[in-house]
């Protein structure tokens, strides 16, 4: 089926062995609201986010900075409304749920400021968690 398999890292083509690529819907609907977490968090929040790893590694003691990357990669929700906690896929349907009762015209708008209140939950965070490895 394929000509020239020299370059791959396996003998075959793991899509044949597994008969397909099963992407499921309401699986796939989660990736794309999810996406502007990934953004807001991993994009918008790079700097920040860039900052508190590299003084987390900084860290002499082992377990502490462990502990210190495992709470940094816990994004936390980032409404006020749901408290102190870390995000749940639940919040993402919630937020999805929302866009889609946005009037046609104010979508763009709504999204903005979703993506923005995110990324500053998201900055705050990475910077608090970061002063915890001085």
């Amino acid at each position: 089926m394929y000509a020239d398999q020299s370059n791959w890292a396996d003998p075959v083509n793991p899509y044949d062995l597994a008969k397909g690529f099963n992407q499921r819907g309401e699986w796939m609907g989660l990736f794309v609201d999810s996406r502007a977490v990934w953004v807001a968090a991993w994009i918008d929040a790079r700097d920040a986010l860039r900052q508190a790893y590299h003084r987390i590694l900084k860290m002499p003691d082992s377990p502490r900075r462990a502990a210190l990357i495992d709470e940094l990669a816990e994004l936390p929700a980032f409404r006020p409304e749901w408290g102190n906690r870390p995000l749940a896929m639940t919040d993402v349907q919630q937020v999805r749920r929302e866009r889609e009762s946005q009037p046609a015209g104010e979508i763009d708008e709504w999204r903005a400021r979703q993506q923005i209140l995110m990324a500053k939950a998201f900055r705050r965070h990475f910077s608090d968690v970061g002063a915890k490895a001085e």
